[in-house]
C-alpha cells in the first residue's frame, strides 16, 4: 500500500475508532468541525442580569478589565483553531499534503504557546478569575500536546515510519484530542459563569 494510501486508512482507522464513525469529528486535532453546534447554552442568557460593573478598582470593575483580557485572547488563539480543523479535515479526507502540512502545524503551536503565555501572565484579581486564568492555562496545555502528536505523526510519516506512524495517529493523538476537548469546554464554563456574574453575555465556546 502506497504511504498516500496509508494516510487515509490511519486517519479513518482512528475516526472510526473514536467516534464510531461520525463524519463530522476529527481525530487529529483537539476541535472537531461539528462543535459549532455545540455551544453551552443557559436559560436567561443576555447582558445585564450580572452584579453592577463598580467603580474603577473595586472588584467588579477589576474583574471586567480580566475578562476584557481574556477576550482579547481568545480572539488571537482562534486563527489557530481554524487552522488545525483544516489542516485535521484535509488529513482526514486525504485531501492534505502531509508534506507541506507540518509548518502549519508549527505556526498553530507557536500561536498556542504565545496565548499561554499571556494567559499565565494575566493578573487575577479574584478567586473566580483565578480559577478562569487556570482553567484557560490547562486548555492551552491540552491543545499543545495533541497538535504535538500531530507534529510527529507527520514527521514520522515524512521519515516512513508508518508503524510509529499509525500508532501516534490511531492512539496517542485521540487520547490527547479527549482531553484537550474536556479542558477547554471547563474553562468554557467557568468563564461563562464569570461573565454572566458580571452582566456580560455568556456566549463563549470552546471554540479557540
Amino acid at each position: 500500500m502506497c504511504r498516500s494510501a496509508l494516510t487515509v486508512v490511519a486517519i479513518v482507522v482512528a475516526l472510526l475508532a473514536a467516534v464510531g464513525g461520525a463524519v463530522g469529528a476529527v481525530v487529529l486535532a483537539e476541535e472537531d468541525d461539528s462543535l459549532s453546534a455545540e455551544r453551552t447554552e443557559r436559560p436567561g442568557n443576555r447582558a445585564g442580569r450580572g452584579r453592577p460593573a463598580g467603580a474603577p478598582g473595586t472588584p467588579a470593575s477589576d474583574e471586567r478589565s480580566f475578562a476584557g483580557a481574556v477576550d482579547s485572547i481568545l480572539t488571537d488563539s482562534r486563527p489557530a483553531f481554524r487552522e488545525i480543523n483544516e489542516v485535521a479535515v484535509e488529513i482526514r479526507k486525504g485531501t492534505g499534503d502531509l508534506a507541506g502540512t507540518g509548518a502549519r502545524v508549527d505556526g498553530v503551536i507557536a500561536n498556542r504557546s504565545a496565548r499561554l503565555g499571556e494567559t499565565t501572565a494575566l493578573e487575577a484579581p479574584t478567586a473566580e478569575a483565578r480559577e478562569v486564568r487556570e482553567k484557560l492555562a490547562l486548555a492551552f496545555r491540552r491543545a499543545l500536546d495533541n497538535n504535538r502528536d500531530l507534529r510527529q505523526a507527520i514527521d514520522s510519516y515524512e521519515s516512513g515510519d508508518s508503524d510509529s506512524y499509525l500508532r501516534e495517529a490511531q492512539e496517542e493523538s485521540v487520547g490527547t484530542s479527549d482531553l484537550a476537548r474536556s479542558a477547554k469546554r471547563d474553562f468554557a464554563d467557568a468563564y461563562n459563569d464569570l461573565r454572566e456574574s458580571l452582566g456580560l453575555p455568556a456566549d463563549v465556546t470552546a471554540e479557540f
